[in-house]
């Protein structure tokens, strides 16, 4: 299904090198999130590194479920998603001395870098859910939360293929009556070992992070969902502890956990660009269409979409988030004369967009219906004026809406999951449909204004 019909497409110039991105430059001391997964063979690295990164498992070819070891100075990355890199370890088996030492000498080379972009910023400790009475940890195990505690490296225990625990309580029927509270019982019997051994190493008096997770097909794609969403919040709250606002290269690197990607749209936003949009400073002589463009662009960047054909980046889709703030544009032209005198032919429109840098020739002659005075406004310079101010804020408060739309269908795929033209315009065409019987109002164009609508809309309660 393609984008709705736009007889609006915009011309669109380059975003000037006076409005750099305030995301970059925020990511540029830690463009990438690092993570160090340790875990055996065949314990499910691979299908977690899938779910929580949204890429292809054979771009990323961690040692799981197959024969080999892993090689820890390795740097895995994938194209699909640039904000995060992988190391990975094989597990401490007895007898394992040697895989250990090169894990220490790995984590201490690691974290007397200078440079916060190059150390370990978490590791994922990957244990197989034990079977009722099993074992949990091995003697290298113990050395490994000793080092981390010591390095202050935060590190989240995951017991991974959960479903099988449930099984064995399963296959006990009728002996045990409720086979799933069994399960968690004995899980949370596990995690209490772990936490003693904890306990007896660090001095913090906080508990472990621990976290049980299950991906197969056996296991209910929401609850799965659910695990995962756990696990971003333990990670995001394990990072409070060390140095750097390491948080947000996570939440720009997952791709699980929608709340994150809203939250540090915010964040990000207010520091500049969200600011003063009615008294701007870095938006003085620069045309509205590339602020529009320059507020549009960075919060991608944040959202991180798999976006193989660029349909976010678009002039369609730029055009339709256009169109939904032009009736406040039109409104404003017939209650005030701050447009100024207004163009009424295509010579005065295609003077204007030449005048900042557009090529008349490519300006579509249907672009004429999305209305002269929404055309002039948004390739005239930046006003300052409340009303601008509101059509800015209203674009970014519908900007974020329609991404949680897009992130949130496209969700429930298999990964890797790539957006396509008919999720996009089913979003488009679901926040069109919501507007109309719940319009947004009169947002306050503040960064305040702003993130109160935002959360309103998406029912966010405060954490």
């Amino acid at each position: 299904m393609p984008l709705p019909q736009v007889e609006q497409q915009l011309l669109i110039p380059p975003i000037p090198a006076s409005l750099p991105s305030q995301v970059d430059q925020t990511l540029d001391s830690c463009p990438r999130f690092r993570i160090l997964l340790v875990g055996n063979s065949g314990v499910g690295k691979s299908s977690l590194v899938r779910h929580m990164f949204n890429v292809d498992p054979e771009k990323i070819d961690v040692a799981d479920g197959r024969a080999g070891d892993a090689d820890i100075e390795h740097e895995y990355e994938s194209s699909d998603n640039p904000r995060f890199v992988l190391h990975d370890s094989k597990g401490f088996e007895a007898g394992s001395a040697t895989n250990w030492d090169k894990v220490e000498r790995f984590l201490r080379r690691c974290q007397a870098y200078p440079d916060l972009s190059r150390r370990v910023h978490a590791i994922w400790f990957c244990l197989l859910t034990p079977r009722q009475g099993a074992r949990l940890l091995e003697a290298g195990d113990e050395q490994l939360l000793k080092v981390a505690i010591e390095l202050k490296i935060p590190i989240i225990g995951i017991l991974t293929k959960y479903d099988l625990l449930i099984n064995q309580f399963l296959r006990k029927k009728p002996k045990v009556d409720n086979p799933e509270e069994a399960a968690s019982k004995s899980f949370d019997s596990s995690v209490e070992k772990l936490q003693r051994v904890w306990r007896e190493l660090s001095s913090a008096g906080s508990p472990m992070a621990c976290v049980r997770m299950s991906i197969s097909d056996n296991t209910d794609r929401k609850a799965t969902r659910e695990m995962l969403t756990i696990l971003t919040n333990v990670t995001r709250a394990e990072l409070r502890h060390v140095e750097g606002e390491l948080w947000i290269p996570w939440a720009a690197a997952q791709q699980i956990n929608a709340r994150q990607k809203v939250e540090l749209s915010i964040h990000e936003g207010v520091k500049k660009y969200w600011k003063d949009l009615g008294q701007s400073v870095v938006f003085k002589d620069q045309t509205v269409i590339d602020c529009l463009r320059r507020i549009h662009e960075d919060i991608l960047t944040v959202w991180n979409f798999r976006d193989p054909h660029r349909i976010l980046v678009s002039p369609e889709f730029f055009s339709q988030m256009i169109g939904l703030v032009a009736p406040l544009i039109d409104d404003q032209a017939k209650q005030t004369s701050s447009l100024g005198d207004k163009i009424s032919n295509m010579k005065d429109l295609i003077e204007l967009i030449t005048g900042v840098g557009g090529t008349a020739l490519a300006l579509p002659l249907s672009a004429v219906t999305l209305g002269f005075v929404v055309l002039k406004f948004i390739y005239s310079k930046y006003q300052r004026y409340d009303w601008a101010a509101r059509v800015l804020a209203t674009y970014i408060v519908n900007l974020v809406l329609v991404l949680h739309e897009i992130f949130m269908n496209i969700l429930p795929s298999d990964p890797p999951r790539s957006l396509s033209l008919s999720i996009a315009a089913d979003a488009l065409a679901s926040l069109k449909s919501d507007l109309r019987t719940k319009p947004l109002g009169n947002i306050s164009p503040t960064p305040e204004g702003i993130t109160q609508v935002i959360k309103a809309r998406l029912r966010f309660q405060d954490q």
